[in-house]
C-alpha cells in the first residue's frame, strides 16, 4: 500500500502542474461579463437556479468507490482551472479547445483510474460542457469546487443549484455528492471516495474532496476550509477506518482547490529568506 500512495502523490504532482503549465493558463482574476454569463446559461436549461439558504439540510450520503488495477497501483489525473463556460468572452484567450486537447492526451496516454477536477472547473456557467467532454473519457471522475465555480451567482447560478444538478444529473461516470454541507459558509461537496482492491472486496485507500470556499474578506485574500469541515474530516477518517483492515489508518489523500494557509506562511517564510533553507515552529 505504501507504493500506491506514492504512486498517487506522484501522479498529482506530475499531472497537475502539467495542466497548471500548458494547458491552463494564467487566472488574472478576471471576470466575463455579466451578459455572457446569461448568453451562456440560456444553452444550460438543464440546471435550476433555486437562491441559498442557510437551512440547508444535509443529504444522505452516497456510497462511491473505485477499484484498483490488478498488475498497478491506481492512477489519478488531476485537472484544475479548466473555466469552461468562458468560450466567446476573452476570459482565459479562449484556451477551452487548447484545455481539451491537452486533457485528451493526458487521458490517452496515462490512462488514468480516477479523474479529479480540483476547482475553477467552470465559470458558473459551462458545467453541461464540462459534464459532456469528461463523460466522453469513459473514467470515473469527480468534481470539487474552486473560487469561480459558483461566481455568477447573481446571474442565478450558485452551489446550491450545481450541486442538485451535479447530484441528480445523467452522468454515467461522475462520483459526486453534496455531502456534508455547510450553506451558511456555502460549502458544498465534502464527500469521500473509497478505494477498493482489485476484486473490490477490501478498502485499501480513500480520495477526499473539499470545498475549500471563495474568499475572506476579513484578510483580504482567499478562503480556506473551516472548523466545521475539520470535524467532518475527522469524523470521515474514522468512519473510514472502522472498515479498514490494514495497519494504522486508512491511507488517503485530499483534494481542494484554495490550499491551506500554512502553505502561505511557508510559501511567504521562503520569500523572506531568498529561497534559503527555513524552519517554521508550531505551537501544537
Amino acid at each position: 500500500m505504501k507504493i500506491t500512495l506514492r504512486a498517487i502523490v506522484t501522479s498529482l504532482l506530475v499531472l497537475s502542474l502539467a495542466m497548471l503549465l500548458v494547458a491552463c493558463g494564467e487566472n488574472n482574476g478576471n471576470n466575463q461579463t455579466e451578459q455572457n454569463s446569461k448568453t451562456e446559461m440560456e444553452s444550460d436549461t438543464e440546471i435550476e437556479t433555486e437562491t441559498s439558504t442557510s437551512t440547508e439540510e444535509i443529504p444522505e450520503e452516497k456510497i462511491m468507490t473505485v477499484t484498483m488495477p490488478e498488475d498497478r497501483p491506481i492512477r489519478i489525473a488531476q485537472f484544475a482551472d479548466l473555466h469552461f463556460g468562458t468560450e466567446g468572452s476573452g476570459y482565459h484567450n479562449n484556451r477551452t479547445e487548447r484545455t481539451k486537447a491537452y486533457m485528451q492526451y493526458i487521458v490517452d496516454t496515462q490512462k488514468p483510474d480516477l479523474i479529479v477536477c480540483t476547482g475553477d472547473n467552470i465559470m458558473s456557467t459551462g458545467v453541461l460542457k464540462l459534464k459532456e467532454f469528461v463523460e466522453g473519457f469513459k473514467t470515473p471522475w469527480t468534481f470539487v469546487y474552486g473560487n469561480h465555480d459558483a461566481e455568477m451567482a447573481t446571474a442565478g447560478y450558485n452551489k446550491k443549484s450545481l450541486s442538485e444538478y451535479l447530484d441528480s444529473c445523467d452522468a454515467e461516470y461522475l462520483l459526486y455528492d453534496s455531502g456534508y454541507v455547510e450553506a451558511a459558509n456555502n460549502r458544498y461537496g465534502n464527500f469521500s471516495i473509497s478505494v477498493l482492491n482489485s476484486d473490490g472486496t477490501k478498502l485499501v485507500g480513500a480520495v477526499i474532496l473539499m470545498d475549500t470556499g471563495t474568499y475572506n474578506s476579513a484578510i483580504s485574500s482567499y478562503d480556506s476550509i473551516t472548523e466545521g469541515q475539520i470535524e467532518w474530516y475527522k469524523q470521515e477518517i474514522d468512519k473510514l477506518d472502522a472498515q479498514y483492515e490494514g495497519e494504522g489508518t486508512v491511507p488517503s489523500v485530499v483534494f481542494a482547490h484554495i490550499p491551506i494557509p500554512e502553505y502561505y506562511t511557508a510559501y511567504n517564510a521562503a520569500l523572506a529568506n531568498n529561497g534559503a533553507s527555513f524552519v517554521i515552529e508550531q505551537k501544537l
